[in-house]
């Protein structure tokens, strides 16, 4: 029985890495920051203060800042104070004396009528005494339309229950229905205030015709 005698393995050389090799591979890692810590806190800055100051300054100077606010509150108060007393004495006076300017025109009428009458005592000049009279209206209307008061148009105007006051109810040929045809008395307006209506007579139309002769 021959062995035959088994082919001999070849050794294993050990591979030196060359120098490029050696350092690309120390290159190739990424180095890692350097981690905190956990559970710790980081302490809070240290607040350095000047060397003069004090907290007895600082309380001075928001003592000296509230006593000036306090101060600037006391004259404001005051003023509206002041203020208000101010307007209702205005309110007041404009209450009392705002039928100055009328009255003082009403005065100069009141005195033209006295010499009105006291030529009356003196004359018997109907006419010159109806054209005296007839001035003083004249003047009176005027001063109302000084003061905003004017009379209100009525005559031969259609009816108006917001400016009018029928009175009486006449028939008329020459004038439609629920015409003014005569004023009884006058009304006036201040602005766009009714202060009394006119007193008036209208229009009730035409006439019934009269019957006939062959109808009775």
């Amino acid at each position: 029985m021959t062995f035959s005698a088994s082919p001999e393995e070849p050794s294993e050389e050990p591979v030196v890495p060359n120098e490029e090799e050696t350092a690309s591979a120390e290159a190739s890692p990424e180095q890692e920051p350097p981690t905190e810590p956990e559970g710790e806190e980081l302490a809070p800055p240290e607040i350095i203060l000047p060397e003069d100051y004090s907290l007895r300054n600082r309380e001075e100077e928001l003592q000296e800042k509230i006593h000036s606010l306090e101060s600037k509150l006391l004259r404001t108060q005051a003023e509206l104070e002041n203020t208000r007393r101010r307007a209702q004495r205005e309110i007041q006076d404009v209450r009392q004396y705002a039928a100055i300017p009328m009255l003082r025109d009403l005065l100069t009428i009141l005195d033209h009528m006295q010499l009105a009458l006291q030529a009356a005592d003196k004359t018997e000049d109907v006419e010159s005494l109806k054209k005296g009279f007839s001035m003083v209206i004249q003047q009176f209307e005027s001063a109302l339309n000084q003061h905003g008061c004017k009379k209100i148009d009525a005559l031969h105007q259609p009816f108006d229950p917001n400016l009018h006051e029928a009175l009486l109810r006449q028939p008329s040929e020459d004038h439609p229905e629920m015409t003014v045809l005569q004023e009884l008395r006058s009304g006036y307006q201040m602005n766009d205030r009714v202060i009394r209506p006119s007193q008036v007579s209208v229009s009730s139309g035409a006439p019934a015709p009269a019957p006939s002769d062959s109808e009775e």
